[in-house]
């Protein structure tokens, strides 16, 4: 979780998953102003537990970065089931579930701002990363139709 002051100086909360490197840690990068916690996207307690911390504790969140993701390569019918079910836990049933979490109190604010990591796979896929590329695709249909105001 992170803080900063928007143009009207207001804070904002920021609630970014996949912060302990890459893009995630990057955005990140507020040390006076942040909150860090643990948390595994795949466990519903975790979520559960940094969404009620972030609300508590900043009045709400208004950006949420669904950042964390995975992947590996290989050839479709070489992948144990166990794997893909993991990668499509992680890269989209994870950001559908905090998305869920945070999308209520962002509607009631009339405020929020959702940033889905996606990637150029989610686009056009490659050979040997059929199952990240169909995660992908998954994540880029729901920002695509899924979060727009009812």
């Amino acid at each position: 979780m992170a803080r900063e002051k928007d143009s009207s100086q207001r804070s904002k909360t920021w609630l970014i998953t996949g912060a302990s490197s890459g893009l995630g840690y990057a955005l990140a990068r507020f040390p006076n102003t942040a909150l860090a916690l643990t948390l595994d996207v795949t466990k519903p307690e975790h979520r559960t537990a940094a969404v009620e911390q972030a609300e508590t504790r900043f009045g709400g969140i208004d950006v949420l970065v669904n950042n964390a993701g995975i992947d590996f390569l290989g050839a479709i019918e070489e992948q144990d089931e166990r794997d893909y079910r993991n990668l499509f836990e992680v890269n989209f049933l994870a950001a559908v579930a905090l998305l869920r979490m945070v999308l209520p109190g962002m509607r009631a604010r009339k405020r929020g701002t959702i940033v889905n990591v996606s990637s150029m796979d989610g686009i056009a896929s490659l050979p040997v990363n059929g199952y990240y590329s169909s995660s992908k695709f998954a994540l880029e249909g729901l920002t695509e139709r899924g979060t727009r105001p009812r």
